[in-house]
């Protein structure tokens, strides 16, 4: 069993290198090409200050991706951590409802609270 897991791990992380060498050398070459065909395009200077920018630029988003706090509680409360919720307060559930009755009373053409028609 733990061999098992050794044996995995291992294959991981020598596919994981493998991986990692080939995308380098694939970065490698399209940065070649990149030059190239820029080089062609415009001059030297503006071929090296684009083809930097957009790897400084991909290194910050990295960076900022990599900063990024990962611990799930920080903004995943669980149960237990967070009080349970208040209802409202009765009070202000009954101004609400008295409200919304003198509202339709008005609108009606019904006196406020008295339920008489207004003359």
């Amino acid at each position: 069993m733990i061999r098992d897991r050794i044996a995995r791990a291992a294959r991981r992380s020598a596919l994981g290198l493998a991986g990692g060498l080939f995308l380098a050398a694939g970065i490698a070459t399209l940065t070649v090409a990149a030059w190239i065909l820029m080089a062609e395009a415009t001059d030297h200077f503006t071929a090296a200050l684009t083809i930097g920018l957009i790897y400084s630029g991909l290194g910050l988003i990295l960076i900022a991706v990599a900063g990024r706090s990962t611990d799930e509680r920080r903004h995943h409360p669980t149960e237990a951590d967070t009080p349970p919720p208040k209802g409202p307060p009765p009070d202000l559930v009954n101004a609400f409802f008295e409200g919304l009755g003198a509202g339709v009373a008005a609108r009606k053409g019904y006196d406020r609270g008295r339920g008489k028609p207004r003359s």
